[in-house]
């Protein structure tokens, strides 16, 4: 009987060891149930500039042809450290309505992460973008029904008169700042709608290209709005 009990036992241990796999552990089970960022929102729009939406009045030409960066200096999402991480929203409101106050119905939503993020990054980037896009409506658990979260590469430039984002096939946007006053510093919106979510000052830019090509619709944008601004946001999972 001997034999018998130590291969039974040394099974139920294997088996064990595959349940409780230490990563999956880390990650799921003890990590923070909280989120948060701290980084910079590239943005831009076919409104003429600048966006109405900042100052709570309608899109310019009645809805949202969105494309967001958000770049991540420091954060996570519950054990996921995404140190570094990028992600893309591109998404289109409903004829009529602003963006922000359409999430969770908008007419299609697509999630472009970096190739080279790991899946755990992804799965947590995707999820991190529906809980910034959800803070304007409370309850929304998805950004679209009609959403899709991708890889790709993307080509991000950034430069101090300059960003350059690119998805090929997919996304081309150059924007550059507007100067105010002094022919130096960008143009500035103080204590704008959005400024109680976490969201900086935004500052004015425009684009000098925005083009995009999707499954299911395609724009060109060029020459119409975009700005820059910092995201200080945090919440629980």
């Amino acid at each position: 009987m001997r034999p018998t009990i130590v291969s039974l036992a040394l099974v139920l241990f294997a088996t064990t060891l595959v349940v409780v796999a230490p990563s999956e552990a880390a990650d799921n089970a003890s990590g923070p149930k909280t989120w948060a960022i701290e980084g910079v929102m590239t943005s831009a729009c076919q409104c003429t500039v600048f966006c109405a939406c900042e100052f709570n009045e309608k899109p310019t030409f009645g809805h949202c042809d969105d494309s967001e960066l958000i770049r991540i200096t420091k954060g996570h999402y519950g054990g996921v450290n995404l140190d570094g991480q990028r992600i893309i929203v591109i998404s289109q409101s409903p004829k009529g309505e602003r963006l922000v106050d359409a999430v969770g119905k908008l007419n299609f939503a697509r999630l472009y992460v970096d190739e080279s993020a790991s899946e755990a990054q992804a799965e947590a980037l995707a999820a991190l973008a529906r809980k910034i896009f959800g803070a304007f409506v409370e309850g929304s658990e998805r950004i679209s029904s009609n959403e899709k979260v991708q890889r790709a590469k993307l080509d991000v430039v950034i430069e101090t008169d300059r960003h350059r984002i690119k998805i090929p096939g997919v996304l081309d946007l150059e924007i550059e700042p507007l100067r105010g006053g002094d022919g130096k510093t960008p143009m500035a919106v103080k204590n704008h709608t959005f400024s109680a979510f976490g969201m900086g000052d935004p500052e004015v830019w425009r684009s000098k290209t925005y083009t995009f090509k999707g499954d299911t619709t395609a724009w060109d944008y060029s020459g119409r709005n975009a700005s820059v601004r910092t995201l200080k946001m945090s919440g629980e999972i």
